[in-house]
């Protein structure tokens, strides 16, 4: 089983401008694939951990057989989040979705 992916850029100089990080992916029914990863539309000039940390969010995007849909925020709020991970229920044709929330984005 194989897939093209196309302007698909994880990074820096991903294709919506925000800095992206940490991409997981799982393989659903009939081809598709949902993949998510980290997200960062805070200002790329700040150097304070808890700064960025703070914008950092959780983004998803179904790969339908042909293309990506547009992504969406599994979480967005001013508290830092990242690192997730996505596991596939095949019996009930669910995904879940777990990652680090950190509350306080505190670097402590």
């Amino acid at each position: 089983m194989s897939f093209q992916v196309e302007n698909c850029i994880i990074g820096n100089n991903s294709a919506n401008n925000l800095r992206e990080t940490e991409p997981f992916a799982v393989a659903l029914s009939n081809m598709e694939f949902l993949s998510a990863w980290t997200s960062n539309n805070g200002d790329k000039n700040l150097d304070n951990l808890n700064d960025i940390f703070a914008h950092q969010d959780i983004m998803y995007s179904l790969w339908n057989g042909a293309s990506w849909s547009e992504p969406n925020y599994i979480i967005n709020d001013n508290e830092g989040d990242g690192s997730v991970f996505l596991s596939y229920d095949s019996k009930n044709n669910k995904v879940f979705a777990v990652w680090v929330h950190d509350k306080n984005s505190d670097s402590d």
